[in-house]
């Protein structure tokens, strides 16, 4: 995808039958300059309901909001469920400071799809799927490790795009300070997708994989600071 063919998705298909975020925050996400990142967490796409998404994966826009639904339920008190999962999984290991300090600390919550037509999930994948695989490589090249978070068998598909990867899905909390530190490496971290999870017996996949504390056990191996998750 170009320049061109962006701003045409800009101007022209997000207008058309009501789609989020909104304009102004699609590209929300690379206000994080890729020397800054440290962390990438891969989402699907926005959340399809109105106001919800804010240009980052899994960031609650009605959070803030004292709006009421047509069920009577005040936005704010209304919690995404793959949003939900990830805070249960921060919350085995953390104290759970909100998912909106993240990006300052390096985290990058980079949707593969960056828009979504209103009450349709997934409906505009196909247009950002050569985009987002520039900048999976782009950011992947950058100086530096990092750690990628993937979750889910469609997130996986993008793992090819990532440079000089090495798997971290080997080892346990057992072995966790066995972890090899690499200065050129990319820590790819792979699980259930947090909705699935959900629905599953025992969510095994999801919250036994301990992302966040192994997340933060590479960062300080490698000697970045660790996420106040």
């Amino acid at each position: 995808m170009d320049y061109k063919e962006l701003k045409y998705l800009q101007n022209n298909i997000l207008n058309e039958r009501g789609c989020e975020p909104k304009k102004e925050l699609m590209f929300k996400v690379f206000e994080t300059h890729p020397e800054d990142i440290k962390v990438i967490i891969l989402g699907h796409c926005p959340y399809p309901n109105l106001g919800m998404a804010t240009g980052l994966a899994f960031e609650n826009g009605w959070k803030d909001t004292n709006d009421i639904l047509t069920t009577g339920v005040r936005k704010n008190e209304v919690t995404p469920m793959e949003l939900q999962i990830i805070e249960k999984g921060v919350k085995m290991n953390y104290d759970y400071k909100g998912i909106e300090n993240w990006t300052q600390q390096g985290v990058f919550l980079l949707n593969t799809a960056l828009t979504v037509e209103r009450g349709k999930p997934d409906s505009h994948n196909q247009y950002w799927k050569q985009f987002t695989n520039r900048v999976i490589n782009h950011i992947s090249s950058y100086k530096g490790n990092k750690v990628w978070l993937i979750w889910g068998t469609k997130m996986k598909e993008f793992i090819p795009q990532i440079s000089n990867v090495f798997h971290v899905n080997g080892y346990d909390r057992e072995n966790i300070d066995k972890i090899p530190v690499y200065m050129d490496k990319n820590y790819v971290i792979t699980g259930g997708k947090p909705i699935t999870e959900y629905y599953s017996e025992s969510g095994s996949n999801f919250y036994n994989r301990n992302f966040f504390l192994f997340t933060n056990r590479i960062l300080q191996k490698s000697g970045y600071s660790k996420i106040k998750w």
